[in-house]
């Protein structure tokens, strides 16, 4: 460490770091060990969730298509109903 004339030095700190509780953390560890383990025990039922889905829409006649065209109509009903509220308020405007 290198310390020069213009090396400003802080003061002793006035309130020390208590001493850890060592049993509340290994508590905590073991909470989050236990989290952690709930977790992973819920990933093959995921993914097994999730190669069912995939099969799903690989075996669709339309690829997939038809969950995303529920979307698309609900969108396309929304952008006409914006286009019509415009076409009123541009009429207001004139």
């Amino acid at each position: 460490m290198f310390v020069s004339e213009e090396t400003i030095i802080p003061d002793k700190p006035t309130k020390l770091f208590s001493e850890p509780d060592d049993v509340e953390y290994h508590e905590s560890t073991q909470k989050l060990e236990e989290q952690i383990s709930a977790l992973q025990a819920k990933f093959p039922e995921l993914d097994q969730e999730f190669e069912i889905n995939l099969e799903a829409l690989k075996s669709d006649p339309v690829g997939g298509r038809s969950q995303k065209s529920v979307l698309s109509k609900e969108l396309q009903e929304q952008f006409k109903e914006q286009s019509i509220y415009q076409g009123k308020k541009n009429e207001i405007r004139k």
